[in-house]
């Protein structure tokens, strides 16, 4: 599956996008989040207990990879969102995931 990536006219393999964020628990953290609703890196780190050191890099690495991007209007802190392909990488990412679990 690939999908265009409009902004530079670059072909990504969605395959390829979901192992690189699978790959890192801080990575499927973060768009997991960003699946369900925009929000801060401070409120992903505080609901799952972990640093935001982490957070940030993990939106710092999928900004420059088109998953996400940030919204800041007026405010110091910035607003996280998945893009049109973040949306279907995640939904590449979830289904994978929910694949590999067990009903214990």
């Amino acid at each position: 599956m690939t999908l265009r990536l409009t902004e530079e006219d670059e072909e990504i393999d969605a395959l390829d996008e979901a192992a690189y964020i699978m790959g890192s628990r801080y990575r499927t953290v973060v768009v997991a989040d960003l699946a369900e609703k925009p929000t801060t890196p401070s409120q992903i780190a505080n609901r799952h207990e972990i640093a935001i050191s982490h957070v940030s890099r993990a939106l710092s690495e999928l900004s420059e990879r088109g998953i996400v991007r940030a919204h800041s209007g007026e405010s110091r802190t910035k607003l996280y969102s998945l893009t049109e392909v973040g949306n279907e990488v995640a939904e590449i990412v979830r289904d994978l995931d929910d694949g590999g679990e067990d009903d214990d």
